[in-house]
């Protein structure tokens, strides 16, 4: 018996609430489920963006009618904006209020779905960014990133190479070597400088100076909301930028200072870049590629830019990114490749990830390094480049085949953690945002890459 094939509307539903569950992605006991949940719904949603069915002209049903499916969307994202509040006043007021606080926000979120003007969405951001920086002043995380990333912007302010800096080891001995390894961590310093591509080291500098880093953060996080409300046309567009606003995880990332909301960013505005035909998509997607080295899964996605607006496009975020990297590599040699490719290479298998290999480690025993090295980059390559071949030319294609793959590649990482997942649902749900003005279902012709379909310039 052949089975239905699904609408590109299933699947867009099914994408956005992808998205909205990579939002809510933190550990819970038993630690297998979350990882597992989230495979299954990646799975299903990546078989039915690959089966949906082309739309047709003749739409059906009442004008202006929201469908069964996003409305249960919506549900969705109000009582993922409900689970944001109970964190928020969870960690601010100590347990005194959450549910009041939850009560808000999903008051707030369920205001701004319902109405088509921008006030209360710009209200619930402003509630939100609120909570975030005073969260930012009143509470203390202890985490390796803060030291290098101030460290790596003190050391660049004072003409010195982020990359070849050491920082303080704020962990206890036994936390070092289950986070860093052996030989990392000697007399009380990490013997490497800032881990990550300069991308977010150089947009980071306006927060630093302003006090916090974590500003640009916060303002990030926002940023990727007002991107999506601009480009929603429908009721689940505009659910869908609440989702991006009231991630639950985004007080535990921000706190973090985790660097993804700056590249959720770069993702959202070269995306847009794409949909409407802007001449910055280049200078956008190339600093986002100059961003961490994980995003070395998703040069796939460049073959839909190259298909959608052409090889130029490509060409200046090939240039972009080299450029930003290059310099660094150039200035710093040894520092640049021990910190940002040898760090990564050495650090250890984590049996606290948000990944399936934990839970392949408890049945199978300690996996091999080969094992934990290649087959993450090969199930997101592979992913990547079948969405590529498969989906119509476009942003929404271009988010699809920079989340998809990327999400398949960190559930099978041996690090794998909430920041993590704050890019890839934020990427998910602006692409079921631009699904309703740039469809990625293609015809059967398009599907099999017999012809290109470049998108016009909105």
């Amino acid at each position: 018996m052949t089975l239905p094939r699904p609408s590109s509307g299933d699947a867009r539903a099914l994408t956005a609430v992808l998205g909205v569950l990579c939002l809510s992605a933190t550990p819970a006991s038993p630690q297998w489920v979350v990882p597992v949940a989230l495979a299954a719904a990646t799975a299903c949603c990546l078989v039915v963006v690959l089966r949906a069915q082309a739309p047709t002209t003749a739409t059906g049903g009442t004008p202006g009618a929201v469908p069964l499916r996003d409305r249960l969307v919506i549900v969705l994202v109000v009582l993922s904006a409900t689970s944001c509040g109970i964190q928020v006043g969870s960690r601010l007021l100590d347990g005194v209020a959450p549910l009041g606080v939850a009560a808000g926000y999903g008051a707030l979120a369920w205001w701004a779905v319902r109405a088509k003007s921008v006030g209360p969405l710009a209200l619930l951001a402003v509630v939100h960014a609120t909570a975030l920086v005073v969260g930012v002043h009143a509470l203390d995380v202890r985490i390796d990133v803060a030291e290098f990333v101030n460290g790596g912007i003190r050391a660049l302010l004072d003409g010195a190479s982020p990359y070849g800096i050491t920082i303080p080891d704020v962990y206890s001995p036994e936390e070092s070597l289950a986070y860093f390894g052996p030989g990392v961590v000697v007399d009380g310093r990490v013997l490497y400088g800032y881990p990550y591509l300069p991308t977010p080291l150089l947009l980071d500098v306006p927060g630093y100076l302003l006090g916090d880093v974590r500003y640009v953060h916060v303002a990030a996080l926002v940023g990727c909301a007002v991107v999506a409300r601009a480009v929603a046309s429908d009721a689940l567009g505009r659910a869908l930028a609440v989702a991006v606003l009231t991630a639950p995880t985004s007080m535990v990332v921000v706190l973090a200072h985790a660097v993804e909301p700056v590249m959720a960013l770069l993702l959202c505005l070269g995306a847009v870049g794409l949909l409407r035909g802007s001449r910055a998509v280049g200078v956008l997607l190339g600093l986002y590629l100059a961003s961490k080295q994980y995003l070395v899964v998703v040069l796939p996605a460049l073959w839909v830019v190259r298909r959608a607006v052409g090889w130029r496009r490509v060409v200046e975020a090939c240039a972009v990114a080299a450029v930003v990297i290059g310099a660094f590599l150039l200035w710093d040699p040894r520092g640049f490749v021990r910190s940002a490719l040898l760090l990564q290479l050495r650090q250890p298998f984590r049996d606290d990830a948000v990944s399936l290999l934990p839970l392949v480690a408890g049945v199978a025993g300690p996996l091999p390094g080969w094992l934990l090295a290649t087959v993450p980059l090969a199930v997101g390559g592979a992913v990547s480049v079948l969405l590529v071949r498969r989906l119509r030319p476009g942003a929404t294609t271009f988010l699809l085949a920079c989340s998809l793959p990327l999400t398949c590649t960190v559930l099978v990482s041996k690090q794998s953690f909430a920041n993590y997942f704050v890019l890839l649902g934020t990427g998910l749900l602006l692409a079921a945002v631009t699904w309703a003005v740039d469809d990625p279902v293609a015809d059967e012709p398009d599907r099999l890459g017999a012809r290109d379909v470049p998108q016009p310039r909105r």
